[in-house]
């Protein structure tokens, strides 16, 4: 009877991970002028549909920190760092959910494309473009580049840093998100990228957006 009882226990927490590493689920965020939303379902843009990933933290299975958000590196020297772990997703491992996703739901063409690394002057350059564009100038971007493993392979991920909390970007700039997402891919075509906020007073990184044009990987809600 104490083996019946141990072989459920063991099914039981079994059960539960797999619970929590489903806690990843496709939703909407993204939204301008330029879009049209339809409640729980997709966001159209003027030529691209997009469907969102957003964490759900309603769980009592708590899965094993890591180090950084996705297990990323930045490429060469950076004023900022990698990503810090948002208090809502504290204490949950979500990469394994992040990489299942961008397996089986990004084609091999964009994956290809993530494949290959941006050059200096390309950063740079996308980094002038964007403080140029009179809509962001006021926000003083920063763009360098970082790495991270999705399907077994090294991908590289363009990064563009807002110096402020996402509330005063949003006060600055309402929704200057999808004004930096389009200006980005108009430069650098349809591959991943991350937008994150800085919080000075904090010293923390925070990622918003993983994304490319077409397939959210990772979009982050305070709310």
């Amino acid at each position: 009877m104490k083996k019946f009882i141990l072989f459920v226990l063991i099914l039981a927490l079994a059960f539960t991970s797999y619970l929590t590493l489903q806690s990843v689920k496709p939703l909407n965020k993204l939204s301008s002028n330029n879009t049209t939303t339809l409640s729980n379902e997709t966001t159209l843009d003027t030529t691209t549909t997009a469907i969102t990933t957003e964490v759900i933290t309603e769980t009592t299975t708590v899965a094993p920190t890591v180090a950084t958000l996705f297990g990323e590196k930045v490429i060469g020297q950076s004023d900022y760092p990698t990503a810090a772990i948002p208090p809502r997703l504290d204490g949950m491992d979500i990469y394994p959910a992040i990489n299942q996703y961008y397996q089986e739901n990004y084609s091999q063409d964009e994956k290809a494309a993530n494949q290959q690394e941006v050059s200096a002057n390309d950063i740079q350059e996308l980094q002038d473009i964007l403080n140029a564009n009179e809509q962001l100038s006021s926000l003083h971007l920063t763009v360098d580049q970082v790495t991270m493993e999705l399907d077994n392979q090294t991908v590289y991920i363009p990064r563009i840093i807002v110096p402020m909390t996402y509330t005063d970007a949003q006060q600055t700039l309402p929704d200057n998100d999808v004004t930096i997402l389009t200006e980005s891919m108009t430069q650098l075509g349809n591959r991943l990228i991350m937008i994150a906020y800085y919080d000075t007073n904090a010293n923390t990184l925070t990622v918003y957006h993983l994304t490319n044009w077409t397939t959210p990987l990772f979009t982050y809600s305070d709310q």
